[in-house]
């Protein structure tokens, strides 16, 4: 009996030694991706680590342009998934706090734009319109492609209607102070206010939606002219 109590504790013991062997050990690796023009370039990335069958999980934190990796260390590297990853066409390098993403659009001199709230930090929208002008209040984040799209519309109109200014806010994420005052009139970004010159709100814009922008300025400037 003694005998077959030891048998029986033998067996379960290696059955449990080899589910171990089988799943291995997990550890965790930081990827930061630089230069990226949306956050849905992590999600690129993501898939192409997916593909490795030693990846236990892979997310992309958008704020900080990083991956967080679980694999098997048994069966992979930390440099086998950062060139993996990199397949996707991004710069990735090993570490965490070294993700960014590009610069945004640049605007030509002279025109009338500012940044305003660089830090997601809340203000009133309305404290900031440009005097006696039509006013594009534009609510963006570095990781919002469509936003550097909408950038380039906007410096045209500048170029073009001298009566429009911008001011551009940076919500930084959906957790921010100023992302909470405003994210109840937002569904995605971009999102923009328009004012007319007397400071009227005349139109709430979200997604890269730039036709209709422009129609909005145009109602803005008649209004205007309306007794």
């Amino acid at each position: 009996m003694q005998l077959q109590k030891l048998y029986t504790l033998s067996v379960v013991l290696c059955w449990f030694l080899l589910q171990g062997c089988a799943h291995g050990e997990t550890a965790n690796v930081v990827l930061s991706m630089q230069k990226l023009s949306c956050a849905s370039c992590g999600g690129k990335a993501v898939k192409a680590l997916q593909k490795n069958p030693h990846v236990k999980e892979a997310k992309f934190d958008y704020a900080n342009a990083e991956l967080s990796v679980d694999y098997n260390p048994e069966k992979t590297t930390p440099e086998t998934l950062q060139k993996q990853a990199s397949t996707a066409g991004y710069k990735i390098v090993l570490g965490a706090g070294q993700g960014n993403y590009l610069p945004p659009e640049r605007y030509d001199e002279g025109l009338d734009v500012s940044w305003l709230a660089l830090e997601g930090q809340a203000i009133e929208v309305k404290e900031h319109l440009a005097v006696g002008k039509i006013t594009v209040v534009d609510f963006y984040a570095p990781w919002c492609g469509p936003c550097r799209i909408l950038d380039k519309h906007l410096n045209k109109i500048l170029q073009t209607q001298s009566d429009v200014a911008v001011r551009k806010l940076n919500i930084v994420t959906w957790e921010t102070p100023l992302a909470k005052k405003y994210g109840q009139y937002m569904s995605k970004l971009p999102h923009v206010f328009v004012f007319d010159a007397k400071g009227n709100q005349v139109a709430s814009i979200s997604g890269l939606e730039p036709e209709k922008v422009q129609a909005a300025i145009d109602k803005a400037r008649q209004e205007a002219t309306t007794p």
